[in-house]
């Protein structure tokens, strides 16, 4: 099966926007403490490409067997070698500056040019800078809710493979009251369908 970002893009957007997502670098291997399911930065990349987009990880010397990663006996990369070994290895991943390129939603985003501690992935949620991901204890997993200035990010990771990039949802709309009621009178059988 070839890969495909737009899968992998709404993958991401799901997970961010679940409550009972969190970022633990300690269990960062999708795995669940307490009903909490935790990833990091680098975690959440990997398997939104995976799981969501179906990336070949076993190519790549990962396992794919899902209870490895759930169990700690196996671990997804960090963003050191995501971008450095990794992602080339995948055709249709082109490189790119950050600064330098117009953003679109579904590319990667690496911060590569710190200390090891401060390096940090993403995804682009939508252009021109907004991102999502798995950020810190703090702010957790999700989408953010301001932009991410151009200079923050030094490579960008660019799926080419696919012919058009990811459509960002639109802004959620209040559900209006009539439909609210006529669902409660359908779940309580006062009308036949």
């Amino acid at each position: 099966m070839p890969f495909d970002l737009n899968a992998a893009y709404a993958w991401a957007v799901s997970e961010c926007q679940r409550s009972d997502v969190a970022y633990s670098q300690t269990y960062r291997n999708q795995q669940t403490v307490n009903g909490i399911t935790y990833y990091d930065c680098s975690s959440f990349i990997f398997f939104a490409l995976w799981l969501g987009g179906g990336l070949d990880v076993g190519a790549l010397g990962f396992s794919t067997n899902i209870n490895d990663y759930h169990q700690g006996r196996a671990n997804a990369w960090v963003v050191t070698s995501m971008v450095n070994t990794y992602l080339p290895q995948v055709q249709g991943f082109e490189f790119y500056d950050a600064a330098n390129t117009a953003w679109q939603a579904g590319d990667i985003l690496a911060k590569t040019d710190v200390p090891r501690e401060r390096r940090h992935t993403e995804m682009c949620y939508a252009p021109p800078t907004r991102t999502m991901g798995a950020h810190n204890t703090a702010s957790g997993v999700s989408i953010n809710s301001g932009e991410t200035g151009y200079n923050y990010y030094n490579v960008l990771i660019r799926y080419t493979g696919s012919p058009t990039p990811p459509t960002p949802p639109g802004p959620s709309q209040p559900v209006p009251i009539w439909l609210i009621k006529r669902a409660i009178e359908i779940n309580k059988g006062g009308i036949d369908l």
